[in-house]
């Protein structure tokens, strides 16, 4: 059933700080025609919804919206919170909404947080599979809101052979490469979209170092290093640099040592590790090889800026001090001490990214609406291709929507966005934006249109 998306009338009843409504607004101007998306395939109300998410007063932002503007319906919307994220009061915001919340009720071990959140994945996919085989609507389709890939990779192995209508929204790269690599699941690439990767990199690492300077980590240091010079690692290694601390980037794939600018770029894990205070993970994998890690008697302050508790996690493993049975918030996510034998070191918030404390969003909200807006367009996506065969390769974020977002943030973001240390580099990528064909260009998946 091909439907038009009829817009209600009450926009403009939700909030004024936020542009989410506006962006659904946009929809038939800009996503449905400019981007080849025409009709829905299905209409929002016969959604159903499963997230696996931060659950933050942003993300209420988001569901509202899509309640009231985009006409989701709120029973069909089930919201499972990342434990190290959830601030308990947009959790019970959300069930205000009549959204489900389900609770993360397995407790975990530094350096084991997938291996525990497993049984509480599966908790969700069952409760979203049991209302969608009691509704028993062949309209139906489940749109995964997936972060970190393991909520498609369970509602695969449950029920990829039940062949329900399911298309996956992936924000993180990790998302990308977890299995299944070959799926039923169609994967909108909302991960490795132009406006995440150049625009959205930029808030995190504002977000990220606010956070460090308001725990004093990075005080009086001088020599700061970034593990993995992607999106984020360049992003954080520029706020650094226009501190004018001396920065170090690791990345495995830099070919020769190099400068770029003021920072030092280099692929030899020893040089990093040795020569900095404070190394700031942005892989998203485990990268730190723990033998080498052990020769240093000074070592780092380990923060890691990825989701999960990934990128130090053969560390933690090794050296950690133990938590097993120990369930309660300061042993999960306190700093962890990494003792060897030849010296002491910190791994702060557990291993998790340091800007989730479960207390505040530490993303300006004008900022981080954008990260927000791109979801919604992500399931918008979902909701309007076709669902068919088998999927080897993910599917491009809409370009054209991606920039009419963009151009729509930065008008109405300009005063934040030019006020602080990332505005040059900023307009540095917007001025490249300008050219159309750079938004499928710096996209990956295929365009379909």
């Amino acid at each position: 059933m091909n439907t038009k998306l009829t817009k209600p009338n009450n926009i403009n009843d939700l909030k004024a700080d936020s542009i989410l409504p506006e962006v659904i607004a946009l929809i038939d101007d800009v996503f449905l025609n400019e981007d080849g998306f025409y009709k829905f395939r299905r209409h929002p109300k016969d959604i159903y919804i499963l997230a696996y998410v931060h659950c933050l007063p942003s993300m209420v932002d988001l569901i509202r919206a899509m309640i009231s503007a985009l006409g989701v319906t709120a029973s069909k919307i089930v919201i499972l919170p990342k434990v190290y994220s959830r601030i308990e009061s947009a959790a019970e915001q959300l069930r205000q909404l009549g959204v489900s919340v389900v609770e993360y009720k397995v407790c975990f071990e530094y350096g084991y947080y997938d291996e525990s959140a497993w049984s509480s994945i599966e908790d969700a996919c069952r409760i979203v599979h049991d209302r969608v085989v009691k509704g028993k609507s062949s309209d139906s389709r489940v749109v995964l809101v997936d972060d970190g890939g393991l909520l498609t990779e369970c509602w695969h192995k449950l029920y990829n052979a039940e062949r329900i209508e399911t298309v996956s929204v992936q924000q993180t790269a990790s998302g990308m490469w977890r299995r299944p690599f070959v799926s039923r699941i169609p994967k909108i690439n909302v991960a490795n979209s132009a406006a995440k990767r150049n625009f959205e990199s930029y808030i995190i690492a504002r977000a990220v170092a606010n956070k460090a300077d308001s725990l004093g980590v990075t005080n009086g240091k001088t020599r700061i290093g970034v593990a993995g010079y992607g999106a984020v690692g360049r992003a954080i290694a520029h706020v650094f640099d226009t501190q004018g601390k001396e920065v170090i980037a690791y990345d495995k794939i830099i070919l020769n040592e190099e400068k770029a600018g003021r920072i030092v770029k280099t692929k030899n894990q020893k040089k990093i590790i040795e020569q900095s205070e404070v190394i700031f993970g942005c892989t998203g994998v485990d990268w730190c090889l723990r033998s080498l890690f052990n020769d240093y008697a000074n070592k780092p302050v380990l923060i890691s800026c990825s989701s999960r508790d990934v990128e130090y996690r053969s560390i933690i493993r090794e050296y950690g001090e133990k938590t097993r049975d120990k369930c309660d918030e300061i042993q999960q996510f306190g700093e962890i001490r990494i003792n060897t034998s030849k010296g002491t070191s910190v791994v702060m918030n557990g291993g998790f990214p340091i800007n989730f404390d479960r207390k505040y969003e530490w993303e300006k909200k004008q900022d981080i609406v954008l990260t927000r807006a791109l979801i919604l367009i992500g399931i918008l996506q979902a909701i309007s291709i076709e669902v068919y065969g088998k999927y080897d390769d993910s599917i491009m974020l809409a370009p054209k929507a991606q920039r009419a977002l963009v151009e729509k943030w930065i008008m109405e973001d300009r005063e934040a966005v030019t006020r602080d240390a990332i505005s040059e580099e900023l307009d540095k990528i917007y001025t490249d934006a300008q050219n159309e064909s750079w938004w499928i260009a710096m996209s990956s998946g295929k365009q379909i249109v």
